[in-house]
């Protein structure tokens, strides 16, 4: 007779390990290998048997979440196809392998017995091939800084205009140590009370993550991880003081967690001057002082500089608007998710300059899917803001899950600058990490409701 309650627990746990070590062999492949579609059939496949297991158990019409992601699904097949893509494009595409991915995790975190374990686990592989990576691309961008004759690799890693490159671009590594310093904090949270080497391998990858994020300049993460720390503080200390008033309570709680998010975003700076002066003292040491000219643009990339970026970004963004309603098809199914078309019209004058994006997660997803798929993702992120809230506000909740709806929130604010955490990118951790967050969750929500 067959099992079929340990089917159904035990099977989507297996398929999420299995897409957890392709989702490895996709990052690797990203500095290593060129040919990429094997894995996205493979993705596909995996994530094709989650969305089959799922139709059996009819969890996409029981569940709002899981029903608005295939609607989302379906709207952005329209949109393709009205864009003059066919089924097969859409089927065998990159954002068609990633949005299945999403939802292959999101889905086991949610509905799995074994979904915190599985979070937990997927935190530790992402963490440590982020790590590595990490290590990697500083090595190969350090080389290359004192070496004038290579030419210098956006993805394996370069310093380019004094800022850490790597995964094609320093934003997006930016991110990525952004996901690895979230997980490491969860990581720490969870096993601050146990012995073992786990505490120590979190304390190491999320040092690296800092570092790392550093030396990007990506403000935009570096906000957004600042961010988190401040709400998680905040919301414990609410719940940790006792013996004073609740407004003197409310007080004292965003005093101290505004110092902790200054204090984060502070320490973001030091990267880029511990490195600078480190390497100036090996260079000069082993390589000469002619070598030492390229550390001179190396600095930190300061919020408070006016460097003409938040300018440039607030023009993208009337230019995104404006191009979402050109014609009725635009402004109801989007450009298409597959399209490659960018923004010309932010610079008045100078129609040359493309932005590849709208530099708004927001904006971004209404241009490329129209009225009908962002009102569906604007659907999912209330019910998880909603969520996320009776969490935060409930005495029931621990540390760990506490940070974690705060690193929700605080992915949330990074899209206000770029596209993450939505972007189908597969050059980012982050957009698994939001929506693997984002499911586990529902799943407290459910339980606090």
């Amino acid at each position: 007779m067959i099992d079929h309650d340990w089917i159904r627990k035990k099977i989507p746990c297996l398929i999420g390990a299995a897409m957890a070590m392709l989702l490895t062999a996709f990052m690797l492949s990203q500095i290593f290998w060129n040919h990429k579609r094997i894995l996205f059939f493979l993705f596909i496949a995996l994530g094709g048997i989650i969305v089959i297991y799922c139709l059996f158990r009819n969890d996409f019409l029981r569940k709002p979440d899981t029903f608005l992601f295939s609607l989302f699904i379906a709207f952005s097949l329209i949109s393709t196809l009205l864009g003059g893509g066919d089924f097969l494009d859409f089927f065998l595409s990159g954002f068609m392998s990633v949005w299945i991915l999403i939802f292959a995790s999101y889905y086991i975190v949610q509905e799995g017995s074994d979904g915190y374990r599985y979070l937990r686990a997927a935190f530790f592989i992402s963490s440590l091939i982020i790590c590595m990576h990490s290590i990697f691309s500083l090595i190969y961008a350090s080389v290359s800084l004192f070496d004038g004759n290579k030419k210098m690799d956006m993805i394996k890693g370069c310093f380019l205009r004094g800022r850490f490159y790597a995964i094609g671009n320093a934003n997006f590594m930016g991110f990525s140590c952004g996901a690895l310093i979230i997980m490491s904090i969860f990581g720490l949270i969870v096993n601050a009370r146990r012995r073992g080497i786990k505490r120590t391998f979190y304390a190491i990858t999320g040092l690296v993550g800092w570092f790392c994020l550093g030396l990007t300049g990506c403000r935009t993460a570096a906000v957004g991880i600042s961010f988190a720390m401040g709400l998680f503080a905040f919301f414990y200390l609410i719940n940790k003081i006792s013996g004073i008033n609740i407004i003197k309570r409310v007080l004292l709680s965003l005093i101290i967690s505004g110092l902790i998010f200054t204090g984060v975003l502070t320490s973001l700076y030091l990267p880029s001057f511990i490195y600078r002066e480190s390497m100036t003292i090996i260079g000069s040491a082993f390589l000469g002082k002619d070598a030492l000219k390229s550390l001179l643009e190396i600095n930190a990339h300061r919020i408070s500089e006016d460097d003409g970026t938040m300018t440039g970004r607030t023009l993208i963004w009337v230019a995104g608007i404006i191009d979402c309603l050109k014609n009725p098809r635009r402004l109801l199914f989007g450009i298409s998710p597959l399209s490659t078309e960018g923004i010309y019209t932010a610079y008045p004058g100078h129609h040359e300059i493309r932005s590849a994006h709208a530099h708004n997660a927001y904006i971004e997803m209404l241009r490329e899917n129209g009225i009908f798929g962002y009102v569906t993702i604007v659907a999912l992120i209330i019910g998880w803001a909603i969520n996320g809230l009776k969490v935060l506000l409930s005495k029931e909740t621990d540390r760990a899950e506490r940070f974690l709806v705060a690193a929700f929130f605080a992915m949330l604010l990074m899209g206000m600058a770029e596209p993450m955490p939505f972007a189908d990118s597969q050059k980012s951790f982050l957009t698994i990490t939001f929506f693997m967050t984002c499911g586990y969750i529902t799943k407290l929500g459910r339980r606090t409701g």
